[in-house]
């Protein structure tokens, strides 16, 4: 079982990284827990990451930066959702993509607009405060609940629908 487990878990961690390499400008993986052959350890569900060339490892992925983490999260829920057959099912991101500085908010914008297209998910709800976390994705409808103490967006917005 551990065996095969370990296979899931590399395989889960490749497609993750697939997912983070078009977003990110510079090296970042997160790799599988790694155990020497025949030992015998007790699992501790650390994933460390391996940043710019091998120069910095983190011991697990929730050492890395407040940005870098928004990037793996979303790896993580696309590729998690996909395994689960849920491509139907929409995905909620919260805040995505505010702590990340403008070219890698452009680049995920880039992806997610990718995925829109390829159908990988039914439908995508962002909630945001800032127009750069949206801004760039197509066929988008913003609703704005309250319209005080916020920059509204340019263009239209609540077109389609009502707050009652």
């Amino acid at each position: 079982i551990a065996d095969g487990l370990m296979g899931f878990i590399k395989s889960f961690c490749l497609q993750m990284n697939q997912i983070i390499k078009k977003i990110w400008s510079y090296q970042l993986e997160v790799l599988p827990p790694h155990f020497e052959e025949g030992e015998t350890v007790d699992l501790d569900y650390k994933f460390p990451c391996l940043i710019e060339n091998g120069e910095n490892i983190s011991s697990d992925v929730s050492e890395v930066s407040a940005g870098t983490a928004d990037i793996i999260d979303f790896a993580y829920k696309v590729v998690a959702m996909s395994h689960l057959g849920l491509g139907h099912t929409p995905v909620f991101m919260d805040e995505f993509g505010v702590k990340l500085d403008e070219f890698h908010r452009n680049e995920a914008s880039r992806v997610v607009n990718e995925m829109m297209e390829q159908n990988l998910f039914s439908q995508l709800f962002i909630v945001s405060h800032h127009e750069s976390a949206y801004g760039g994705l197509k066929n988008t409808d913003i609703c704005v609940l309250c319209p005080d103490n916020i920059l509204l967006p340019s263009g239209t917005y609540n077109q389609h629908v009502v707050f009652k």
